[in-house]
């Protein structure tokens, strides 16, 4: 096995929780790892190229050797569980809820995944399925590491990554997937208070979902105009990965998928996560409930814990932007509504809901 570096054993790069599976560059045929431990990744709010410089060092595997040690070596994997979102809806939060009990153990966006996403949407569709289904079958497990200080493995996906739902769906038959969503009017209010920087995405982020699933016919008959506003080109966004989930679901089923509107999560913390760890295998208990909901956890910026943010400043935060915006808000729904009830988008989020008393 040639590396840029020292020769590792397999079985401690396939198992061992210090390498980090971090990039794929299919052009140089080889898998990037990074040094690092279970403690540092556990804490890190995102583990994708935000987290590269906490790293120790790094290093390069040739590709077809490692999947060839894959199938060589038995590894003994913990069960995943997958948390996909549309973005901007607490979804670091749950998966950080997550991580404070034994039971789970939360990676936060993995860069491999991002960049699965983007080579699926590059190729768009040309790759060959046996040599796609061999990324995933190699990348995937190498996530699922023992992991000393969680049973179960929880992969919260980036937002871009949320064409990955068909391969999970195929190519994982048994991980469960929680979804998680907000209404478009919250979806809405969240990105007015992102910076110009964030804001300026949006068309590109619009642009690349687009190849996600066949929405296109249905689009043809929408009004849509010339020069979109920051808000219509963010309800489209909207509607297009709820789309695609839906899209996969109807493809693949909805056994094991199961959706959560980030409103039930806020409002109803501990019955949420109740509910998330009965999905994902675990029935928590007293202690397991008092430590993920604990105020240092809830009450707390997940993407930055030495600041405080809980669901009241939130709140107050979105009523001022809602506020502010209200009349544009408030056209642009009933502008989309049409095109998400044409759709059955809400009847789909409904019909597949989390927390089936919300």
């Amino acid at each position: 096995m040639a590396t840029t570096q020292a020769k590792i054993e397999a079985q401690e790069l396939l198992a061992d929780p210090r390498y980090y599976l971090f990039d794929t560059l299919p052009e140089q045929g080889q898998t990037r790892f990074l040094m690092t431990n279970e403690r540092e990744l556990a804490a890190a709010p995102f583990v994708d190229i935000r987290f590269e410089p906490q790293a120790t060092r790094d290093f390069l595997v040739n590709s077809q050797e490692l999947v060839a040690l894959m199938s060589q070596h038995a590894v003994e994997r913990p069960k995943t569980n997958f948390i996909f979102h549309h973005a901007f809806v607490c979804s670091t939060l749950l998966a950080r809820c997550l991580n404070q009990i034994p039971a789970f153990y939360s990676l936060k966006e993995p860069w491999i995944l991002r960049r699965l996403a983007d080579i699926k949407r590059q190729h768009a569709g040309t790759i060959p399925e046996p040599h796609w289904r061999e990324m995933i079958n190699t990348y995937m497990p190498l996530l699922a590491k023992q992991y000393k200080s969680g049973e179960s493995l929880v992969i919260k996906a980036s937002n871009v990554a949320n064409n990955l739902l068909y391969d999970v769906l195929n190519y994982l038959p048994e991980q469960p997937i929680l979804y998680m969503h907000s209404d478009i009017a919250e979806f809405l209010v969240s990105n007015l208070k992102k910076p110009a920087e964030t804001q300026r995405k949006m068309p590109g982020l619009l642009a690349d979902f687009a190849k996600d699933s066949d929405i296109s016919a249905v689009l043809e008959s929408f009004p849509m105009p010339t020069s979109r506003t920051l808000l219509q080109t963010c309800a489209l966004i909207w509607v297009r990965n709820i789309h695609t989930l839906k899209q996969a679901a109807s493809k693949y089923g909805t056994e094991r998928l199961r959706c959560l509107d980030m409103a039930d999560f806020l409002s109803s913390p501990k019955a949420s996560l109740n509910a998330v760890s009965v999905h994902f295998g675990h029935v928590p208990s007293e202690h397991d409930m008092v430590k993920m909901t604990a105020s240092e956890v809830l009450g707390k910026n997940a993407k930055d814990t030495r600041y405080r943010y809980d669901s009241a400043l939130k709140s107050e935060e979105e009523q001022r932007i809602l506020a502010a915006n209200r009349q544009e808000i408030d056209d642009i729904v009933e502008w989309v509504t049409p095109l998400v009830d044409g759709l059955d988008l809400h009847d789909f989020l409904h019909e597949n809901r989390l927390m089936r008393s919300a």
